[in-house]
């Protein structure tokens, strides 16, 4: 990388903003047996089970294709519990919806809403995460809250006391990444240090032990941790390298480590160090290559993992032969009747106008008009009129959400292919420099709202610039 090192910054100040973005999928996530869709116009849709209003669409009724919540269109993210969903606005405002016998909605009741409600009335939030009936969120100052159930000591206040509004977890001002599962929470700090709280019963707390906690625990000493997402009763883990690693049960080989056996410490997944985003649920997971190729592993009875038949597989095995994959999100886990459900997965392709989908869609989870399961992946579901390579005309690089409250989405062309970014103010000054060999990238933009300039270098010393807007 010495041509980046040896590159003369040239700040080119006549730069033109990147268009809005109105017909893509942006982010897609997955209850029990419904699912919920950001679109990049910020609104936000939803299609599957609505017994308990969780598809917030302000009644009862399951909608097999995909159903627009109510009318707003500044919705920036949205997580799906179970049977509730939480989501932010552009304002920096937590909403939530759906059921909400233990409080999971924050909003100090326990009565479920089929219309999205404003929790509080702070306009901090940053980062969301939706457990199975319990709720985590990471506020700009990056203190850690939550509230819901907490049997297991799921919420990590120190007690298993349920809460119905949003409690802060210690005093802690340094959390990055949240994510809540079945009985267990798993997080990163800004030190890339994993820490784990709640139900250990199967090892997914990746302590070292299956002894349960009430509050944060750090876990090992590493401090390589990029992301955590925490299954029903088993989490994965991507480290800095791209390295994939998994805990917690394994009955069904959900570990993806070729065998059936509980794992109480973190395991790496064979040797790849190419993994880019990660998906846990009920007993299976999912993860995309830095090629863009998706992999699955675990349970199956549905066709959840996308592979054409109903097989447990005990490693990652690609899903189909495209390498164009962009976003995957697996069905959250619950207990119904003593059963384990959530047996759906959802996913975006590069082109983002279509959503894809496999698994159980007996309520129409899937979106795509029936109610037919699929055992391979079906790209046919919420077909836009507008795709993405039309929105990008004239465009090099593709820059969503913009304006944004904080994290960016980047679509750099092609992969494979060192890209020099640059991050600066509206003087000109360098905030941060970033490599990135990926085609999709995420940024997180933690500085104060304003104007900003993102620059891209390749590795013959061309630039290219888009202005920012951080509100």
């Amino acid at each position: 990388m010495n041509f980046l090192k040896n590159y003369l910054f040239l700040f080119i100040l006549s730069i033109s903003s990147i268009t809005s973005i109105s017909q893509t999928w942006i982010k897609v996530d997955g209850g029990s047996f419904s699912s919920v869709v950001l679109r990049s116009d910020g609104t936000l849709w939803s299609m599957g089970f609505n017994g308990n209003g969780q598809l917030g669409t302000g009644n009862f009724l399951n909608q097999n294709s995909p159903t627009q919540i109510g009318t707003d269109s500044n919705w920036i993210d949205v997580a799906t519990g179970a049977f509730h969903c939480l989501a932010l606005k552009s304002d920096s405002t937590l909403w939530a919806w759906g059921l909400n016998g233990n409080g999971q909605l924050g909003n100090g009741t326990t009565t479920d809403r089929n219309v999205p409600i404003q929790v509080g009335s702070a306009a901090d939030w940053q980062f969301i995460s939706a457990g199975q009936a319990h709720s985590l969120a990471i506020k700009y100052d990056s203190t850690l809250w939550a509230w819901g159930l907490n049997s297991d000591g799921q919420l990590g206040d120190g007690s298993s006391t349920d809460r119905n509004t949003p409690t802060q977890i210690g005093t802690a001002q340094d959390w990055k990444i949240v994510s809540g599962g079945g009985g267990h929470s798993m997080a990163v700090k800004y030190d890339s240090t994993l820490w784990g709280w709640g139900n250990a019963g199967n090892g997914q707390l990746g302590a070292g032990n299956n002894v349960n906690t009430t509050s944060p625990n750090q876990i090992g000493s590493d401090t390589n941790w990029a992301e955590v997402d925490a299954g029903f009763l088993f989490s994965v883990g991507r480290r800095t390298d791209s390295t994939l690693w998994t805990w917690g049960d394994n009955n069904v080989g959900q570990l993806g480590n070729g065998t059936t056996g509980n794992r109480n410490a973190p395991v790496q997944i064979g040797s790849s160090s190419k993994w880019t985003q990660i998906s846990a649920s009920s007993a299976f997971a999912f993860a995309i290559r830095s090629d863009s190729a998706l992999f699955s592993w675990g349970l199956n009875q549905f066709g959840q993992l996308g592979i054409g038949n109903t097989s447990i597989q005990r490693s990652p095995n690609q899903v189909g032969t495209t390498e164009d994959w962009v976003f995957v999100a697996s069905a959250e886990g619950s207990i119904t009747n003593g059963a384990v459900d959530g047996f759906h997965t959802l996913g975006i392709k590069a082109d983002r106008d279509i959503i894809c989908g496999a698994g159980n869609n007996l309520s129409g989870q899937l979106g795509d008009t029936t109610n037919t399961g699929k055992l391979s992946i079906s790209c046919n579901t919420g077909q836009l009129t507008v795709g993405i390579e039309e929105l990008k005309k004239g465009k090099e690089f593709l820059i969503y959400p913009n304006p944004t409250t904080g994290k960016l989405h980047l679509d750099l062309g092609q992969g494979n292919v060192l890209f020099q970014l640059q991050l600066r103010d509206n003087q000109g000054k360098l905030l941060e420099e970033i490599i990135a060999n990926e085609r999709y990238f995420e940024l997180e933009l933690a500085y104060p709202a304003g104007i900003y300039f993102l620059q891209f270098i390749d590795q013959s010393g061309r630039v290219s610039s888009q202005k920012v807007i951080k509100q």
